[in-house]
């Protein structure tokens, strides 16, 4: 009887580690592919000559690694007939770059971050790409000017739109693009590095300051980083906010959401998807960086496509 239960015991115990094991052997698997997550936005504002405007909004790169990388995430968005591709930050990983500008400086390799650099090229053979800065791109400011991945990037058709207003035109219509970049590396920013106490203060500065630009009828799009002060970008203008920076929030829990992100905490208020005001939406994207150590727990990683749809504007 005793053996009958011990068998009974370590029958259930080899259940559990086998269940275990499969959830984490099938997570490894999930995270190894990009997911497209689309979302339509409708407003009266869009005009009707941007009607079916196609986004990619890529966040959270971290460096690419891997040809492999390079080629999935083309095929994906090659397939998506984007007009426009948006970077929102980190598309390099500090811990990476720092390593890549080692081996670089000791002449082991002739180009910091050759496999990012190549996977933008490959965007620009796409469609236009916008970029601004995410908080590990405070590791291209040891020389902000010329700094080599920024020359390359640049080199390559990019436009890092740091605190910046870039308008698209068809026809006699528009569209505004606001870029900001991450306040973390506004130390070395000629115009903002002494603005406000704390990030949101800064932000909340720089948006004053450029969104003077922008007519309140126009429909604008601000690329951040940093989705937890969606408060502060209500308040003006926009539209339509994309942002990234919580990796979805590491592991996701059916039915609650991401467990973490920083600076938000445990249980994020925003952590991927779309969040609404009255006149302003903000898409949080999950982000792209992976590990072969499954980090990330029911969160693929993931490229928005947004389409613009005209709802009754003539």
């Amino acid at each position: 009887m005793k053996r009958s239960k011990t068998r009974k015991r370590k029958s259930k115990i080899g259940i559990f580690i086998a269940l275990i094991v499969l959830f984490i052997v099938g997570n490894i698997g999930v995270n190894q592919f990009t997911f497209i997550t689309p979302y339509t936005i409708e407003s009266s504002k869009i005009p009707s000559a941007f009607h079916d405007y196609k986004i990619i909004q890529l966040t959270d790169v971290h460096s690419i690694r891997t040809d492999r990388a390079i080629n999935s995430m083309i095929h994906s968005i090659k397939e998506q007939e984007p007009n426009l591709i948006v970077i929102t930050g980190d598309l390099v990983d500090a811990r990476y770059y720092s390593s890549e500008s080692s081996r670089f400086r000791q002449g082991e390799i002739k180009q910091v971050e050759e496999k990012t650099i190549q996977f933008v090229k490959e965007l620009t053979e796409i469609a236009d790409v916008y970029y601004i800065y995410g908080n590990h791109e405070i590791m291209l400011l040891d020389d902000p000017e010329n700094n080599s991945f920024k020359v390359a990037v640049q080199e390559l058709g990019v436009k890092i739109i740091n605190n910046q207003v870039e308008t698209i035109r068809a026809g006699e219509s528009e569209i505004h693009f606001v870029g900001i970049q991450d306040p973390s590396t506004l130390y070395k920013s000629k115009k903002y590095a002494n603005v406000g106490n704390t990030h949101k203060e800064r932000i909340d500065y720089i948006l004053e300051d450029i969104l003077v630009e922008v007519e309140d009828e126009s429909f604008t799009i601000l690329l951040s980083h940093r989705p937890e002060y969606f408060d502060v970008y209500a308040a003006y203008p926009i539209d339509l906010a994309l942002t990234g920076h919580t990796h979805g929030g590491i592991i996701r829990i059916p039915g609650i959401g991401g467990l973490y992100a920083n600076p938000q905490g445990w249980f994020p208020k925003y952590s991927s998807g779309l969040y609404s005001t009255a006149a302003t939406q903000m898409i949080v994207g999950r982000g792209i960086v992976n590990t072969i150590i499954p980090i990330r727990i029911m969160n693929p990683p993931e490229i928005v496509s947004i389409t613009l749809k005209n709802n009754g504007n003539p």
